[in-house]
Formats: structure tokens, sequence, C-alpha cells
């Protein structure tokens, strides 16, 4: 018999908002700023191939392990939302990633900086 699983609209936006309430801040004490976003994502955007699946361990391993700008669980989180989402779920990451570190503005120098690799090697 197959089980029916719902899961509560709140539920893994309410547990994620809750992770990330330490990401805004980095190890060293910094306060994030855009450019601190537009140069990751350009620097992660050119040296990246494959799928959306292959630029998610890219990000984990950039974002996660190496710059810690979020908890291993909070990234799980965030994956699992925009898995849900329609389109490319790497984007959307990407932008979230940008949006949690540094607001609107981050956001948007994110989602740039990761879409501008597409016009770069196909010119």
């Amino acid at each position: 018999m197959i089980e029916r699983v719902t899961i509560a609209p709140g539920h893994i936006c309410g547990r994620l908002e809750r992770n990330l309430g330490s990401s805004r801040d980095n190890s060293r004490g910094e306060n994030p700023t855009i450019l601190e976003v537009l140069w990751a994502f350009l620097k992660l955007g050119l040296r990246s191939f494959g799928g959306p699946i292959a630029h998610i361990g890219y990000f984990r391993q950039e974002f996660v392990v190496r710059r810690r700008w979020l908890e291993d669980s909070a990234f799980s989180d965030l994956v699992a939302l925009c898995q849900f989402l329609p389109g490319a779920a790497s984007s959307q990451v990407g932008f979230s990633i940008g949006l949690m570190r540094a607001g609107y503005g981050g956001g948007l120098a994110a989602a740039v900086m990761w879409c501008c690799r597409c016009c770069a090697t196909r010119s």
C-alpha cells in the first residue's frame, strides 16, 4: 500500500529560516557584501561545468565547506525547496544563496554572474 505524504507549507521554509539564522555573518565576523557574492559566483560560474545536479555539488563545496556561508542542514533544506520549484535548481539555489548572503543585491549579483557564464562560453 502506498502511503500519502503531505508536508505543511511552512515546514521546510520555517526550518530553513531557523537554520539560516547564523548564515548572514561569515566566520571572520565581516559584514557580507554584494561584491563578495559577485566575485564568488563569477569564479564559480567560469570554472563549473555539467548540469544542475553537478552545480549543486560545486555550490556545496564552495559555500558550505570552503566559505562556511551556510550550515550543511540549511543548504540541504535550500536544495530541497529549490528542487520543488519549476526551473533549474542550480540557478535557484545560487540566487537564494546570494539573497541570503547580501540581500536583494546579492541575489541579483549571484544570478547575473551565474548566468553570464553561459554567454561567455557561447561567444
